[in-house]
């Protein structure tokens, strides 16, 4: 273990490396190209293929393929990229994926490096597929690692999800060592009928074991140490992913003993009865997130259902930015 000061984009890289990944595909576009830079560079003394593919849906086979053939893999594209995936990403939710795969979704609010202000986290949403968001470098490693350990586990892909700022930003992170690159051995499979296929006469009870897969996510989402509650008062902020570390640049300008945060970093699915207690002992809610009020309907939806009547600010009610990047 050792300190170094490492960018977001690197930091997914490091994680990835940390998980054991054998394989990582992409095709050019920022953000996600400096993780997938921070690769091809780290490439050889790892023993890791990193490829540009021809698209992002080859990209996304590829890797499929690698996790399915024993190997974890990364798979990362930007917002708009992640629409030319779609297609395979919409039958990989319902079939398994061997040893771990990870999809690292760059959103680029603002603009920067895109041709839009696309916010994928909706359309993310529609695959079922669980969606985590560092706030840190530090939770960048951490939340990599995690994300592949969840993936082996319920046999799912998993988007991580970061953005043009996360992806420059610098911190200093606790790195373990990175493991040396070993030879890989033959990989058998037990031959088991439509394990990798979805068709007609499957594909809606795969669909019906999705929906239990994602609802194991849910109640593991409920414990985990990306999601944490700090401050005391009777405002509550609830900041999602980066938002979150743009919150605590700025909130020694503010009267701390007047809020009390909720830090998410797990998207879909929402912890909802942290979020309901949350709720539940403030006065008001402000929601901080970039770009569309994704996390903010969605907490609109679990204050009815639990009968809560605590105001709900942000995107909605144009207190925060509907369009571009959050800036103080």
């Amino acid at each position: 273990m050792s300190k170094r000061t490492i960018s977001g984009d690197e930091s997914i890289a490091y994680g990835a490396l940390l998980a054991g990944i054998r394989v990582a595909t992409s095709y050019p576009g920022s953000p996600s190209s400096g993780t997938m830079q921070t690769l091809f560079a780290l490439a050889d003394a790892h023993g890791i293929h990193v490829e540009w593919s021809t698209n992002e849906k080859v990209a996304f086979e590829t890797s499929v393929g690698a996790s399915i053939g024993g190997v974890p893999a990364l798979m990362a594209c930007k917002g708009v990229g992640f629409n030319v995936a779609l297609d395979p990403i919409m039958v990989a939710n319902l079939t398994d994926v061997g040893t771990g795969l990870v999809i690292l979704l760059g959103d680029d609010p603002g603009a920067w490096a895109s041709q839009n202000d696309q916010d994928t986290r909706p359309i993310a949403a529609g695959t079922e597929l669980p969606m985590m968001e560092p706030a840190t470098p530090q939770e960048g490693v951490d939340m990599t690692v995690a994300a592949f350990e969840l993936s082996k586990n319920m046999q799912m892909p998993v988007i991580l999800r970061i953005t043009k700022s996360f992806g420059i930003m610098k911190r200093e992170v606790d790195l373990a060592d990175l493991p040396k690159p070993t030879t890989l051995t033959g990989h058998t499979f037990a031959r088991e009928a439509m394990r990798w296929i979805s068709v007609p006469t499957n594909a809606v009870e795969l669909h019906r074991r999705l929906h239990k897969r994602v609802a194991s996510v849910a109640d593991r989402f409920e414990e985990i140490s990306f999601n944490c509650i700090a401050g005391s008062g009777s405002r509550g902020i609830i900041a999602g992913g980066y938002a979150y570390t743009k919150l605590m640049d700025v909130i020694d300008d503010l009267d701390k003993g007047s809020w009390r945060v909720l830090k998410l970093g797990t998207l879909a699915p929402l912890p909802k009865q942290t979020i309901t207690a949350f709720m539940r002992s403030v006065d008001e809610v402000l929601v901080l997130e970039e770009n569309e009020p994704f996390i903010e309907t969605q907490i609109k939806a679990i204050a009815y259902d639990a009968r809560l009547q605590t105001p709900v600010h942000g995107k909605q009610d144009r207190m925060v930015s509907r369009e571009g990047e959050l800036f103080r």
